[in-house]
């Protein structure tokens, strides 16, 4: 066995057990050893060609980066002094360090614009560094001939200004799903309340790991937005956020709908995992659903009108702004409306001319974030925050273990039903399902009255084993139960396993949850009959075939009576 190259250490070659270098490895390893070096970045824009020539390998000691001379001509150059010295160098590197770039403290925007434009898969951000964001930084996955990783982790952004995000987006939805971005670990610090940490506009597949953002990082307020998926003319599905933090924001994550070309509804299969909350603003929603289309009106041929032109309805005045049509083609998108669309008249373009009277009003028209995962979500939330928003499409949408906590003297929600015009809960079709929702702590399940039905049926189990207690569960209407008849037996009605059964705690009091059981008049009387040995309790209700008629045990005891409700004779077991 022999240990690790050297070659292999200079170019970051994976580690293996036997290692015979190639002849050319050796070579490069023999000349930059052996060749040029600088001690400082600063250095290499002195180099001229009587040090390295074209090809030549040359070390900085201060990063530890190699630099291979470039033609002269070269476009591809990832550094060039042609101001200078007029040389130009690659840097022999697969990951995307911004040391070996010339980054030592301060604004990050050239170079992860020139990670997020090049050929490299990895940006990694030197661990322990806190660096700026002057800007927006743009990737754009049609491009992508690879899938990009933005290594953050042990470091720390801020944005500087309140342009400054990092914008994910795909142009040529016609493209279909593309290359995954993923972004591990590190920190984000927000500029103000109008400040976005990452836009994700129109683009599949961006994944977070482990990333932590907060709005004010004095938490003096709670501001600013974490992540914006937004639709505008595709969709922004398969989002996943795990084992990530939101500290003082107004919202965590922002699921928006903005119209668009052939835009789409569809936030569907999300994932959102492992969410801790801090922080927040009364009235908001940490997940919440926003939209910019205020009436979407059921049109045939919508492309007919004119993306942006100004709309009008007759009689009832109301106006808008054309923002486009979903794929379908079945509806007009409108936005800034006032007044109020109705089904009874047209709708006419001021561009256009186009003139047609909806067959359906939606108002507001929301994402559908479907067939998504939102688990184990946890924090101290502050007074008024809400978890998250419902509303729109959301079938087939799990919700599971929700458990953040308020102040002493607060109130904060797990959800919130969004409205329409009309003031009512905004469902265009199914809901989700949820379990395992705690409301401990001084939350609320509901912000506001919703008005309907807000959850699906929860998934069909072969069978639901409640554990016998033997001590009383919490004491809330609602809570059902299965005592053990001994140990916790509600109203002393049974003796033995007589007392033992399923209860249902309902106004302040236990109550035992009946069935019947068919017998006849023989084994009522009969004391060594298991009807009289067995789950006897005071009350319980039997039928005999007998008599046509029902019975009640008066008492626990096998030799207990079993009184007629029908004439009110006994039958006394013997």
């Amino acid at each position: 066995m022999s240990p690790k190259s050297p070659t292999d250490i200079m170019f970051g070659n994976p580690p293996t057990d036997i290692h015979q270098p190639s002849p050319a490895e050796l070579r490069d390893w023999m000349d930059l050893n052996g060749g040029p070096k600088v001690e400082t970045f600063a250095d290499l824009a002195e180099v001229d060609e009587t040090m390295v020539p074209v090809g030549g390998l040359l070390r900085c000691i201060e990063n530890g980066a190699v630099y291979e001379r470039a033609p002269g001509g070269a476009a591809d150059a990832h550094l060039d002094y042609t101001g200078g010295t007029g040389k130009k160098w690659y840097v022999r590197s697969d990951v995307y360090d911004p040391r070996f770039f010339g980054w030592s403290s301060g604004d990050m925007l050239p170079y992860l614009q020139q990670f997020a434009d090049g050929d490299w898969e990895t940006f990694r951000a030197p661990r322990g560094s806190e660096w700026d964001l002057s800007d927006t930084v743009t990737i754009v996955v049609d491009d992508l001939t690879r899938s990009k990783t933005l290594d953050l982790e042990g470091s720390v952004r801020t944005n500087t200004k309140n342009n400054a995000k990092i914008l994910i987006q795909q142009n040529d939805k016609s493209l279909g799903v593309l290359k995954y971005v993923y972004i591990n670990g590190g920190t984000t610090l927000l500029k103000s309340d109008n400040n976005v940490g990452f836009h994700i506009k129109d683009a599949r597949n961006v994944r977070f790991f482990g990333h932590e953002i907060r709005g004010d990082p004095t938490l003096a307020t709670s501001q600013g937005v974490g992540v914006l998926v937004e639709n505008v003319s595709a969709y922004s599905e398969r989002f996943m956020f795990q084992n990530c933090t939101g500290v003082n924001l107004r919202h965590t994550i922002q699921f928006h709908f903005a119209g668009g070309v052939d835009g789409g509804f569809s936030f569907a299969r999300a994932m959102v995992e492992n969410l801790t909350l801090n922080g927040g603003i009364a009235g908001e929603a940490q997940i919440a659903l926003t939209t910019d289309v205020g009436f979407a009106l059921g049109v045939a041929n919508p492309q007919n009108y004119t993306l942006g032109e100004v709309v009008t309805q007759d009689l009832t005045g109301a106006t808008g702004i054309v923002l486009g049509w979903p794929e379908s083609q079945s509806a007009l998108f409108i936005g800034s409306a006032t007044g109020t669309f109705d089904t009874e008249n047209a709708v006419i373009g001021a561009t256009s001319g186009k003139s047609k009277v909806p067959s359906s009003v939606i108002s507001p028209r929301l994402p559908n974030v479907y067939d998504s995962t939102f688990e184990n979500i946890s924090g101290n939330l502050n007074d008024g925050v809400i978890v998250m928003d419902l509303g729109g499409g959301m079938i087939g949408t799990r919700i599971r273990h929700v458990a953040c906590e308020t102040g002493a003297v607060e109130t904060a929600y797990v959800f919130r039903v969004l409205k329409n015009s009309a003031g009512l809960d905004n469902w265009t079709f199914e809901r989700p399902s949820f379990n395992d929702i705690d409301l401990a702590n001084r939350m609320e399940l509901f912000h506001g009255s919703p008005d309907s039905k807000s959850f699906a049926p929860m998934q069909v189990h072969d069978g639901l084993h409640l554990v016998p207690s033997n001590y009383p569960p919490d004491v809330k209407d609602g809570v059902i139960a299965y005592a053990d008849g001994v140990n916790w037996n509600p109203g002393g009605i049974g003796e033995g396993n007589g007392g033992a059964g399923v209860f249902m705690h309902q106004g302040g009091n236990w109550h035992r949850l009946v069935t019947f059981k068919e017998t006849n008049n023989v084994k009522l009387a009969d004391i060594a009959d298991p009807i009289n040995t067995k789950r006897k309790y005071f009350g319980k209700p039997v039928f005999s075939s007998t008599t046509n008629a029902e019975y009640r045990a008066t008492g626990a005891a096998p030799s207990a009576s079993w009184k007629s409700q029908l004439d009110g004779s006994l039958i006394t077991p013997v």
